[in-house]
C-alpha cells in the first residue's frame, strides 16, 4: 500500500479513537497521562492495514481510508480503555480522600472557630515566623514599596500594623483561618475571602482610635463566621455532586473492567 494511505488511513484512526475515547472517558480524558496518549498514536500506527486491492475505485477512496480508519478506532478502544482504568481508579482514590477529608474539616470548622475565639478571649495569640504574603495580601509592620514589588502585587491589599508582634499574630491568625476553611476556599474567592479579612483588620487599624489588639482578632473571626455561613450551603451542594460523580465513575470502571474480562 502507498505510504500515503497508510499515513491517511492512520490518520483516521487516531482522530476517530480519540473521539470514541472521548465519549466514552468524556470526564477523565483531559486527564490521561502521556503514556496513554502516545499509546493511542502507536496502536494506530502498528495497526495491520489491508491491501492497496482492497480499497476499491480512487474515485470512493477518501470514504474508505476513513471508513477504514474507523473500524481501526472501533478495534482497538477496549484494548486503550482498558489501559486508561488503571489511571482513573487512582484518580478516583485521591478525589475520595480528599472529599473525606473535606468532609470531615466542613463538620468541624465551626466548632473549630468557636475555640479559636475563645482562646484569643482568654489571652492566647500565636505567633507566625513570616509574615502572611498570600491571595494578595501583604501582612506587614511597614509598607512595602511598589518598588519592591513584582508588578503583579503592586495593588495588593496591605494591613501595615506599625509592629512586628501585631504583624505576626495577625499572620498566625491568618494561617490559622486558613486551616480551618480550607474545603470552603478554592483558587475563585480566595482573593476574596483574604481581602476582606485584610479591610476588617484595616478598619479596626487605620480607624484613627485606640484599640485593643483582641478587637482585630475578634473582627477577623466573626468575618470568617459570616463567610462560613454563607458559603456552606453551596459546599453541601458540591460534596454532594462529588459524591455522586464518584459513584458513577466506580460503577464505569467495574463495568467496563467485567468487559474487558468477558
Amino acid at each position: 500500500m502507498r505510504e500515503k494511505y497508510k499515513r491517511r488511513i492512520r490518520e483516521f484512526a487516531e482522530q476517530a479513537l480519540e473521539d470514541k475515547l472521548k465519549q466514552k472517558i468524556a470526564p477523565y480524558f483531559n486527564y490521561v497521562p502521556s503514556e496513554i496518549q502516545d499509546a493511542i498514536k502507536n496502536e494506530a500506527t502498528n495497526f495491520p492495514l489491508p491491501d492497496e486491492e482492497s480499497l476499491g475505485p480512487r474515485d470512493r477512496l477518501g470514504s474508505k481510508l476513513q471508513s477504514i480508519g474507523r473500524e481501526i478506532a472501533d478495534k482497538l478502544l477496549d484494548k486503550i480503555t482498558k489501559q486508561i482504568i488503571p489511571f482513573v481508579e487512582k484518580d478516583v482514590k485521591r478525589r475520595r480522600k480528599e472529599l473525606t477529608k473535606d468532609l470531615s474539616l466542613a463538620a468541624k470548622s465551626e466548632d473549630a472557630i468557636t475555640k479559636l475565639k475563645n482562646k484569643i478571649e482568654n489571652g492566647f495569640v500565636g505567633k507566625s515566623r513570616q509574615y502572611w504574603r498570600g491571595a494578595d495580601v501583604i501582612i506587614a509592620p511597614k509598607r512595602v514599596s511598589e518598588e519592591n514589588l513584582a508588578w503583579t502585587h503592586t495593588g495588593d491589599t496591605q494591613v501595615v500594623t506599625e509592629t512586628e508582634e501585631l504583624a505576626r499574630s495577625i499572620s498566625w491568625l491568618f494561617m490559622q483561618v486558613r486551616d480551618i476553611m480550607s474545603p470552603f476556599i478554592d483558587f475563585r474567592n480566595k482573593y476574596e475571602f483574604y481581602g476582606e479579612l485584610a479591610e476588617t483588620a484595616n478598619r479596626i487599624i487605620a480607624s484613627g482610635r485606640e484599640y485593643n489588639e483582641k478587637d482585630v482578632f475578634i473582627a477577623i473571626l466573626s468575618k470568617v463566621e459570616v463567610f462560613r455561613t454563607e458559603w456552606s450551603s453551596g459546599l453541601n451542594d458540591y460534596f454532594d455532586k462529588e459524591k455522586t460523580l464518584l459513584d458513577e465513575t466506580e460503577i464505569w470502571i467495574s463495568k467496563n473492567r467485567d468487559n474487558d474480562h468477558a
